[in-house]
């Protein structure tokens, strides 16, 4: 099988990609920095025996959204699996920092996924197959105050697959998304949130891993996760 997974130098998504490494998967990812693109790619590489291949793009802007899609994949080689994990945690008021932060969340959470299934999707329904698995949050069922534009993003990425799933279930697509709390990654060092109320990363990618796994009559529509802890 063939994995594609955005921003997958770091977090979840750096965890998912070495879980579909140990499975025997092809691997297709991205990350926002050449740099780490190209360490990401060198060190996976290292445990795979099949095909690894990172791009560098960083998907708040759209020319370089538009030049990765037009370059990454056509007919032959789109994945079978589409995981749309790239993101950031950003807190702040939605106009203080201008109108550029408000299109930055929506470009980066949701915008750039429109546009690569606009291009993807017509492939997926004449093969009638593939899964396409958004990592959410569950800032989007429960916003926080303190992260408007963030949370904002996350609530159109929420509407738009539940939009989907019954639309690509004709052509036996199958849609998927996974809203976790509070992860332990980089957007939470030095935030003072204890460690106990932030899930583990690798668990989280393992429990995203089982649904590329499932089973052909078996649709993984939603999955929250929460810490026992607590109700970040």
């Amino acid at each position: 099988m063939r994995i594609f997974i955005s921003g997958a130098t770091a977090g979840i998504g750096h965890h998912l990609a070495l879980l579909s490494i140990q499975q025997g998967h092809d691997l297709v990812f991205t990350g926002s920095s050449q740099t780490g693109i190209q360490d990401a790619e060198q060190a996976f590489k290292a445990r795979s025996r099949h095909s690894v291949k990172g791009f560098a793009v960083d998907f708040t802007d759209l020319n370089q959204t538009t030049d990765f899609i037009s370059q990454a994949f056509d007919a032959q080689s789109l994945p079978d699996v589409l995981v749309f994990n790239a993101g950031q945690y950003a807190e702040g008021p939605l106009h203080q920092e201008g109108l550029g932060h408000i299109q930055r969340q929506l470009r980066l959470h949701f915008l750039h996924i429109t546009e690569c299934l606009e291009a993807w999707l017509p492939i997926m329904k004449e093969r009638k197959a593939g899964h396409i698995i958004g990592v959410n949050s569950i800032l989007a069922l429960e916003p926080r105050r303190s992260a408007p534009g963030y949370c904002m993003s996350k609530q159109a990425l929420h509407q738009y697959f539940r939009a989907l799933q019954p639309e690509l279930l004709p052509f036996g697509i199958r849609v998927s998304q996974v809203l976790p709390s509070s992860t332990a990654s980089r957007s939470w060092q030095g935030s003072g949130v204890n460690e106990s109320d932030l899930l583990n990363t690798d668990e989280v990618a393992q429990w995203i891993a089982q649904f590329w796994s499932s089973t052909s009559n078996l649709l993984p529509s939603e999955l929250i996760l929460r810490p026992m802890s607590s109700m970040y």
